[in-house]
């Protein structure tokens, strides 16, 4: 059986809030009765939100504003996880196809570039993990 991403239930909703700290507020970024938003990541410009959803990457505006999603030519569906580099130049995401694949990521751009897929080359995603580590 082909595994499939996680998917709201009839009913149920996805919100993305951010929080200030200092403040203390709280602002709701975005909001679905569709799409099950998972492991958000902020950008390294703090100018958009890295979501998965519904398999795919998907990006909002930290500010808030519609979902809008990255493209990535031959890239499987996803899973639940994905890290951003510290540079903001690659993502790293796991895929239902059981491999790690290297994301080059350019900024703003709506489309990505899959680099690489990786399967048995020392990289391990742990399912409950949202970065890649070094096998050992």
């Amino acid at each position: 059986m082909e595994r499939q991403p996680r998917t709201l239930q009839p009913g149920q909703r996805s919100q993305l809030f951010t929080h200030d700290l200092p403040t203390g507020a709280s602002t709701l970024v975005a909001k679905s009765t569709s799409v099950l938003f998972e492991a958000p990541n902020w950008t390294v410009d703090g100018d958009w939100l890295i979501v998965n959803g519904d398999g795919l990457l998907q990006r909002v505006p930290a500010a808030g504003g519609e979902l809008e999603p990255i493209v990535v030519p031959g890239l499987p569906l996803l899973n639940d996880d994905h890290v951003l580099s510290p540079d903001g130049t690659a993502a790293y995401v796991s895929g239902f196809d059981g491999h790690l694949h290297h994301v080059s990521t350019p900024s703003g751009a709506k489309t990505w570039r899959a680099i690489r897929s990786c399967s048995g080359c020392g990289w391990t995603a742990p399912a409950s993990s949202n970065s890649p580590t070094t096998s050992g």
